[in-house]
């Protein structure tokens, strides 16, 4: 029931509610229930969770994208959430470590994942060859990585 309720107020917000929001329209709900819930939406990939400066955000997560991370890694998961977020300027490894607090292994393994399944890429960044910046596979990199014109095929 709790469950049932937490995704019908998300399906009225697409673009995501705020927690403050949310447990504002669930009053028939005990606080521990709620957490329950929503930590079992989480886990079955139904809910996805992030920040909006300092408040949390819950937004549905849509039956076609679910499909996308099916057999992916809770760690899979938050990497590629991570990425996602830095837009088409891309993230790269040194911020995404303290950012997910996850070890480099890990996250090596994360890459390698996402990236064979073609949902993340590596784009060598301009101004720092050593360094790859990393972001979603359908993101055009911005021209402060690519350098611009000069830019064919992630070189």
């Amino acid at each position: 029931m709790a469950e049932t309720a937490i995704l019908e107020q998300c399906k009225l917000h697409p673009e995501g509610i705020h927690d403050v929001d949310h447990a504002a329209k669930i009053t028939n709900i005990t606080v521990t229930d709620r957490a329950v819930a929503i930590n079992r939406l989480l886990s079955q990939r139904k809910l996805q969770i992030f920040k909006d400066g300092d408040a949390l955000v819950y937004k549905e997560v849509k039956q076609d994208e679910a499909v996308k991370f099916k057999g992916l890694s809770s760690e899979d998961l938050l990497v590629y959430q991570i990425i996602q977020q830095s837009g088409n300027t891309g993230i790269w490894t040194k911020e995404l470590k303290q950012k997910s607090n996850l070890p480099q292994t890990q996250i090596g393994k994360s890459f390698k994942s996402l990236e064979a399944r073609k949902r993340i890429k590596a784009v060598k960044h301009v101004a720092q060859q050593h360094r790859k910046e990393y972001m979603l596979y359908a993101r055009e990199a911005s021209r402060r990585i690519t350098g611009g014109t000069r830019y064919t095929k992630e070189e």
